[in-house]
């Protein structure tokens, strides 16, 4: 219950019992010229008073007066769990845990951001997010060092993909042994695994998820190539 709009609550009691205004209406008027807290107990006597627990619409005036608690948005990720061909190395920590996933939420929002930007053509909106993702970018270089010390993965010499995952509301670092000499599909030298990064196949998804059509031709800003159609 917010204390501060005595005002608002006598409102919404009259809206649901009108036969109080007679009552009720002082007290806002004069809480509302003196702001005392005494008004308060004024309110709460008549209540007690006129709507005892008999009354057929005394269940609705006491919701009022229950807070009411803002839904919870879920966070927005772009880690997967571990499958099965992946091998678990270990968990990152604490500080490492949290700058991943603060580079991460930054990335997908700077996504969104570039996406709106190509399709109102705000060439202005364009540059400085391009600008704030490769600073970010960066950052991941910076922090992919950090996890390469971290686990001294410099002494790994046969070719292998990394990855970070989620495994139990944490972050791991994970390793797939490559196939035919190849880095594989996760990292390479500069630790890209778990970045996520801007090009076409990222934007064909973000549209699909905002349920967009496919980009039209030019979409894709310079040195991009354009994605193939499904």
């Amino acid at each position: 219950m917010n204390m501060k709009h005595l005002d608002k609550i006598v409102d919404q009691i009259l809206k649901i019992e009108p036969t109080l205004e007679t009552q009720l209406l002082p007290i806002k008027t004069k809480w509302e010229k003196s702001n005392r807290t005494a008004y308060w107990k004024q309110l709460f006597q008549i209540l007690n008073s006129k709507i005892p627990a008999q009354h057929p619409r005394r269940s609705e005036i006491q919701k009022i007066f229950i807070p009411k608690h803002t839904k919870i948005k879920k966070k927005i990720h772009t880690f997967e769990s571990p499958s099965a061909i992946e091998t678990v190395i270990g968990v990152l920590p604490e500080p490492m845990d949290c700058k991943i996933r603060k580079y991460d939420r930054m990335q997908i929002d700077l996504s969104k951001t570039i996406l709106e930007a190509r399709m109102t053509h705000n060439n202005e909106l364009m540059i400085n997010s391009m600008q704030k993702f490769e600073k970010l970018e960066l950052k991941q270089k910076e922090a992919w060092v950090e996890i390469k010390d971290h686990f001294n993965l410099w002494s790994v010499n046969e070719p292998t993909s990394f990855f970070i995952r989620e495994r139990d509301h944490l972050l791991v670092l994970t390793a797939v042994k490559s196939q035919g000499g190849g880095s594989g599909g996760g990292e390479g030298p500069d630790g890209s695994g778990y970045m996520l990064r801007l090009d076409p196949e990222m934007l064909k998804k973000l549209m699909k998820y905002f349920n967009l059509n496919p980009p039209p031709s030019g979409f894709f800003p310079p040195g991009f190539i354009p994605p193939s159609g499904d």
